[in-house]
């Protein structure tokens, strides 16, 4: 039976992760034995992807590694070695790397992915995307700061409605502040609302002016 399994990751960009792959028999498997499956079949057809970094420089090497990789390092399984430190990789590198990844990287603030065009040009964003795919196989929980409707569109494919979504869901103290601005602007005061959201308005992708008909909708979470 030819069966596959596709894992998508979103932030400010989406990575859709897909591997087909064969089975015997009629058994279903479970999703956490599917992934098993997916990662035994990559350790057997691919080398490690070997992964060099600087503890106290942990962010830009890093990235540095990121940004150096081909397209088929990121389908490997990761070996990761720590300059300077003792050690053979036998898993319990990769997971410690892999948390300081998800606890260190700027894309991420607080509890919430953070609002940076500079990271976005930069492929941060797609680059902790995959590697969220790539923990998932590994064991790792991945990052723990996810909404949870972000959460449900990635496990689920569920989109949210987002007119129906509470603005305090975004758990960002500017994106509310500006939402409440747009909110109540009227005729006369629309223009210096605009102005005072145009930094977050810009890095939400919004290119237009300010009207009272578009209001309704850069005031949606």
């Amino acid at each position: 039976m030819w069966m596959s399994i596709a894992i998508t990751i979103v932030g400010p960009a989406v990575l859709h992760f897909s591997i087909d792959f064969n089975e015997t028999g009629n058994t279903f498997l479970t999703v956490k034995e599917e992934l098993d499956y997916i990662w035994l079949e990559l350790k057997k057809k691919n080398t490690n992807w070997n992964i060099s970094v600087i503890r106290n420089k942990f962010n830009s090497t890093t990235m540095d590694q990121f940004e150096e990789a081909n397209e088929e390092d990121w389908l490997k399984p990761i070996k990761v070695r720590f300059i300077g430190e003792e050690g053979i990789d036998a898993g319990g590198l990769t997971r410690e790397f892999l948390s300081l990844l998800f606890k260190e990287s700027p894309i991420f603030e607080d509890s919430v992915l953070s609002l940076n065009p500079q990271l976005l040009e930069d492929q941060h964003y797609l680059f902790m995307g995959r590697m969220t795919s790539i923990a998932i196989l590994e064991g790792h929980p991945g990052p723990r700061r996810f909404n949870q409707f972000l959460v449900d569109f990635i496990l689920l494919d569920k989109i949210p409605q987002f007119s129906l979504v509470d603005k305090n869901e975004l758990k960002r103290a500017d994106a509310i502040a500006a939402i409440e601005e747009i909110e109540n602007c009227t005729e006369d005061t629309i223009k210096d609302v605009f102005n005072n959201c145009l930094d977050i308005l810009c890095t939400t992708g919004f290119d237009k002016n300010l009207n009272m008909t578009n209001k309704q909708q850069q005031s949606q979470p």
